[in-house]
C-alpha cells in the first residue's frame, strides 16, 4: 500500500469513528484531523507528481587506457569461447539496409533499420513483422529516429513524440512532451522507464542563438520537460548516446568531446568509467567553455590533421567486456576497434574484428537474457573475405554447420547476426 493510499484509508476511518460517536462535520477534533491530513495529502501528491535526477558527479573513477595503435594485446579471437549465428530472413518486407540499433527481448528480436522502420523477428531470424506505418495518421510516424522496449510494450521515437505498441504491432497511444522550457530539443535518441518518466537526448543547436544555454540530456516527467544535464555548444556530439543494461538502467556511451561512461536509472545519473586515449585524447574545452562556431570550425580543422581518438559508431557492453571502435588517422581504415576485459582491465586494440579470416565483425549490442555481446556481419563482405581465404589465419571458432551457411550466402541478403559467448582470461 502506498503512502497515499495509506493517507486516504486514514482520512475514512476518521470520518467513519466522528459518525459512529455522533459527532457532527463541525466537531474540532474532525476538523484538525482532516485539516492534517489533507496537508499531508497535497504533500505526497507534490512529491510523487515531480521526480528528480540525483546527478552524482565525481572526479575519481575507474580509467581504461586505450593503446593507439592496433596489436596490443593477444589475438582478440583467443577471447572468443562460442558462436552462435542467425541469419535474418530476407524477403521484400524484411530488407534491412543496415542494422543502426538492436534490442532483443525474451521471445523476439527487434531492428530498427536506420530511419526506415522497426521490424520484428523471431530468436531464429524469422522476420515475423514491421511495428508501426510511416505517415501522417494515427499511430504512423514520419521516421524511426529511435526506439526502446519496456514490460513487453516497444516505443518508438519520432521528431515530436514517441509512440507505443504492443508486441504484434498495435498502435496504443501517443506521448508528447511540453516544448515550451526548451524548444530547442530535436530528440535523436531516447531511453524509456514508463509512461510518465522518460529521458531525451538532443545533439542538434539548429536554430539557437549563441548566448542561448543548450543541454544535451533532458529529463521528462508527465510531459514536462523537468531538468537538463550536460550543457553544451556544439551539435557535433554522438547521436547513439544510451544502451540499455540489466535490471532497467541505461549506460550513457562516451561521445566526442566527453570519454566518460554514465549510468542512468529511473532516478540518478552517475558517471561509471572513462576510456584514455592519451596523447590522442580530445581536449573538451570545446565542450565545456562555449567556444564559438568560428571557433569550433578551426578546432575541427585542426582535429583532421591530428591524430585525434574518439569513440564512433559502436559501443557494446556486458558483465565481462567493453566493446568498441574509436578514430584513428594512423590506422588503415580511419578505425580501430578496442575491447576490454573488465576483470582485469586489459585492452585489445585491432584494425577490424574478424573471425576465422572470413567472417567481419561490427558489435552491436548486447543479448541481456544470456549476456552475450551481439555482432553483425554484412554477407557481400563475407562473400569478399570468403573468396581470398587465408587457411593460415583460421583459428577453428567456426563449426562445419557455420561454413555451410557462409558459404550459401548471398550478396543482397540481411545482414546476419552473431551472438558471441566471451572468455575470461
Amino acid at each position: 500500500m502506498t503512502v497515499l493510499e495509506i493517507l486516504v484509508k486514514a482520512f475514512h476511518v476518521q470520518v467513519k469513528s466522528h459518525k459512529n460517536k455522533g459527532d457532527g462535520v463541525s466537531s474540532p477534533l474532525l476538523y484538525l484531523a482532516t485539516t492534517l491530513i489533507h496537508l499531508s495529502l497535497l504533500f505526497v501528491l507534490a512529491c510523487e507528481s515531480k521526480k528528480s535526477t540525483q546527478y552524482v558527479k565525481s572526479d575519481h573513477v575507474p580509467v581504461f587506457n586505450v593503446p593507439g595503435k592496433s596489436g596490443s594485446g593477444i589475438p582478440w579471437e583467443a577471447l572468443v569461447e562460442n558462436i552462435e549465428i542467425i541469419p535474418l530472413e530476407t524477403n521484400q518486407n524484411s530488407l534491412i539496409s543496415d542494422i543502426d540499433h538492436i534490442i532483443f527481448d525474451r521471445d523476439n528480436i527487434y531492428i530498427q533499420s536506420w530511419h526506415d522502420h522497426v521490424l520484428q523477428f523471431s530468436k531464429a531470424g524469422r522476420h515475423i513483422r514491421q511495428i508501426g506505418e510511416k505517415g501522417r495518421g494515427p499511430g504512423e510516424y514520419f521516421s524511426v529516429i529511435d526506439f526502446q522496449i519496456s514490460d513487453g510494450f516497444i516505443f518508438i521515437l519520432d521528431s515530436k513524440s514517441i509512440l507505443k505498441y504492443d508486441n504484434e504491432g498495435r498502435f496504443i497511444k501517443q506521448l508528447k512532451w511540453n516544448k515550451d522550457k526548451a524548444p530547442y530539443v530535436f530528440p535523436n535518441r531516447f531511453c524509456f522507464f514508463d509512461d510518465n518518466h522518460y529521458y531525451l537526448w538532443s545533439s542538434s543547436l539548429d536554430g539557437v542563438r549563441d548566448d542561448q544555454e543548450c543541454y544535451l540530456l533532458h529529463h521528462v516527467v508527465n510531459g514536462k520537460i523537468e531538468e537538463s544535464f550536460f550543457q553544451t555548444y556544439f551539435s557535433g556530439v554522438s547521436n547513439h548516446c544510451f544502451y540499455p543494461m540489466a535490471n532497467k538502467n541505461y549506460h550513457i556511451r562516451p561521445s566526442r568531446y566527453d570519454n566518460t561512461v554514465y549510468r542512468l536509472d529511473s532516478s540518478s545519473l552517475k558517471a561509471l568509467y572513462q576510456l584514455d586515449f592519451g596523447k590522442n585524447s580530445i581536449v573538451t574545452d570545446a565542450l565545456l567553455k562555449g567556444f564559438s562556431q568560428e571557433k569550433l570550425d578551426e578546432n575541427d580543422l585542426i582535429m583532421s590533421k591530428k591524430n585525434w581518438s574518439y569513440v564512433r559508431y559502436y559501443f557494446a557492453e556486458n558483465s565481462k567486456f567493453i566493446s568498441f571502435s574509436f578514430t584513428n588517422s594512423e590506422s588503415k581504415n580511419g578505425i580501430l576497434w578496442g575491447l576490454i576485459n573488465k576483470s582485469n582491465k586489459e585492452v585489445y586494440v585491432v584494425d577490424k574484428l574478424v573471425i576465422d579470416g572470413v567472417l567481419p565483425l561490427y558489435m552491436i549490442g548486447i543479448d541481456h537474457n544470456t549476456d552475450q555481446l551481439v555482432a553483425m556481419a554484412h554477407p557481400y563482405e563475407i562473400i569478399e573475405y570468403m573468396a581470398k581465404k587465408d587457411t593460415e589465419s583460421v583459428s577453428n571458432i567456426l563449426s562445419e554447420e557455420h561454413w555451410s551457411l557462409l558459404e550459401n550466402l548471398n550478396t543482397d541478403d540481411n545482414p546476419i547476426l552473431l551472438k558471441l559467448t566471451m572468455k575470461t582470461l
